[in-house]
């Protein structure tokens, strides 16, 4: 995250930046309040966890429900910040080379995924 950017405006920017796609995140639940001058809600992922691997301190993961602004558009690799990029479903995931946490974050994303 960057400095005054809420965790939704982060992943949304990330996800440009790293696949050239526009998002928009798929809230878990809807807020409880509508929000003010003073607060404003922002979306919920559907998991968080701490995140140890590959960081000099741990690092909060949030993982969203996401769909594509454009669903005709084509993913393109930000080859510095990702390794591979792709669509896959639930039969490639235990073949897919990953964490384990990965595929099975990702298993829980397309079945529980909100049809809109």
């Amino acid at each position: 995250m960057e400095e005054n950017e809420t965790p939704e405006a982060t992943v949304k920017r990330e996800f440009l930046e790293e696949t050239s796609l526009d998002i928009q995140i798929i809230p878990t639940v809807s807020p409880a309040f509508s929000g003010d001058d003073n607060a404003t809600p922002i979306p919920v992922p559907f998991h968080m966890d701490l995140e140890r691997e590959g960081f000099d301190v741990p690092h909060i993961g949030f993982f969203y429900y996401v769909a594509q602004d454009d669903p005709a558009a084509q993913p393109k690799r930000q080859e510095s910040e990702a390794y591979d990029i792709g669509w896959f479903g639930l039969e490639d995931l235990p073949t897919l080379k990953t964490f384990d946490q990965v595929r099975v974050l990702a298993a829980h994303a397309i079945k529980h995924y909100p049809l809109q």
